[in-house]
């Protein structure tokens, strides 16, 4: 038996409107998967996104906390509660607040021991994302 004469006989057994119901079908799901795939990528990159701008911000905040405890350190801030009061240009959308707790969990040899927190928040407001 001829193998292209058994094809050519089935190609011709079939409708023709079957043939384009089953591309139409084909076409459709692969749109369905297209758009499925596209939705997905999309909101990966978003949420990729979102995470490095928070890093960003929480980076930020923390080059400026170690600012505040460096002017700390040097004796040019009081060590005492204090704040919440705006960092200088160009860093004007951030706050800075200081906190001073004494620090007693297991010191009882030595005395004068303080808690210092470093509280440091963006006025700016956080681009919205659907």
């Amino acid at each position: 038996m001829d193998c292209g004469a058994s094809v050519e006989s089935t190609r011709r057994g079939t409708k023709p409107s079957s043939r384009r119901a089953a591309v139409l079908l084909e076409v459709l799901l692969a749109l369905g998967l297209f758009v499925f795939a596209a939705a997905v990528v999309s909101s990966g990159l978003t949420t990729a996104v979102d995470r490095t701008l928070r890093l960003r911000a929480q980076t930020h905040a923390l080059d400026l906390a170690v600012s505040v405890f460096s002017e700390l350190e040097m004796g040019l801030r009081p060590v005492a509660a204090a704040g919440p009061e705006a960092f200088e240009a160009p860093f004007e959308q951030w706050t800075w607040e200081i906190a001073v707790v004494p620090y007693t969990l297991g010191t009882e040899d030595r005395a004068g021991l303080q808690q210092v927190t470093v509280v440091v928040r963006s006025e700016a407001p956080r681009p919205c994302t659907a």
